[in-house]
């Protein structure tokens, strides 16, 4: 190869590096919230979402079928400059969170636990008139500093899926604040031990590991039985489902879309993964 256009090429690399680097040390230096683990995190979750978005199972309701929308959130924090799309996917900002807990509001929504869903389910009680539940996976720092407020200013609860290994790291609940939700009326929920893409997982007592331990181990720091289970990057298999039944959940969440569920999907149920578009949620919503 030249000598010049390779030196063009590792100039140009070197360039890129430096450019990425400023671009990590600006961005936690002006906005704390944002995290290299959260940036790989949400790659991750977007690669594998469209790796299996054609597999999803078919909704079909039943007359059985009852219609509850379970929204998913993750990050609840303003967007940074440049931030790629498969973060934004994961981010809504604090803002149009706020609007959408108006709209559930204004709009006859009662926010009911994931405990009274369930129940429904299981025993048929009766539940209030549009149910919504609302969820939160992995335990990010800004779930607490800015969605935790919000539920409490419109009497809403939520249920908190958490990783039990990135509890206390930095951009991660810490257990106080674990505790102080729990306290407040909301419901933990496990999201295993260390986030792992349960399918490639072969060894059972791994996923024992994972989806037993995280129970565990919250159940050792609140005091109380965990019920509820939420499936990292949300896809299952029938090993994965039996290992979450087996360690003792009442039921678990996945990530495929969907607003009916009956009982036989306790323990796959559907969601609306909610994101930064308001218009997007109140379709999804009323869909």
């Amino acid at each position: 190869m030249n000598p010049k256009i390779k030196f063009l090429i590792y100039f140009a690399v070197l360039i890129g590096l430096v450019l990425l680097g400023f671009s990590f040390v600006f961005f936690h230096r002006y906005y704390p919230s944002f995290s290299l683990q959260s940036f790989l995190r949400h790659a991750e979750e977007y690669a594998i979402e469209k790796e299996f978005q054609q597999q999803a199972p078919k909704e079909t309701p039943k007359p059985e079928t009852i219609k509850v929308p379970i929204l998913v959130y993750h990050s609840v924090r303003q967007l940074h400059l440049l931030e790629p799309a498969y973060n934004r996917q994961f981010i809504t900002t604090p803002d149009v969170f706020e609007k959408e807990l108006q709209y559930l509001k204004t709009n006859g929504y009662t926010v009911i636990s994931f405990d009274a869903f369930v129940n429904q389910l299981l025993e048929n009680t009766p539940l209030p008139p549009k149910p919504v539940v609302i969820t939160f996976d992995d335990g990010w720092q800004s779930q607490y500093a800015n969605a935790f407020p919000l539920l409490q200013k419109y009497g809403d609860t939520a249920t908190f899926f958490i990783y039990t290994n990135a509890i206390g790291h930095k951009h991660f609940l810490t257990w106080e604040q674990v505790k102080n939700l729990d306290a407040a009326g909301m419901t933990i929920g496990s999201h295993t031990k260390s986030h792992p893409y349960l399918l490639k997982i072969t060894a059972k007592q791994r996923l024992i590991e994972e989806i037993a331990g995280s129970k565990q181990i919250i159940e050792s720091q609140l005091g109380k039985k965990i019920d509820f289970f939420a499936y990292p990057f949300g896809h299952y298999n029938k090993a994965v489902i039996d290992a979450v039944k087996e360690a003792g959940y009442k039921a678990a969440r996945s990530f495929y879309r969907g607003v009916y569920n009956t009982k036989d999907d306790l323990f796959t149920l559907k969601v609306i993964r909610a994101s930064n578009d308001f218009n997007e949620f109140v379709k999804d919503l009323n869909g």
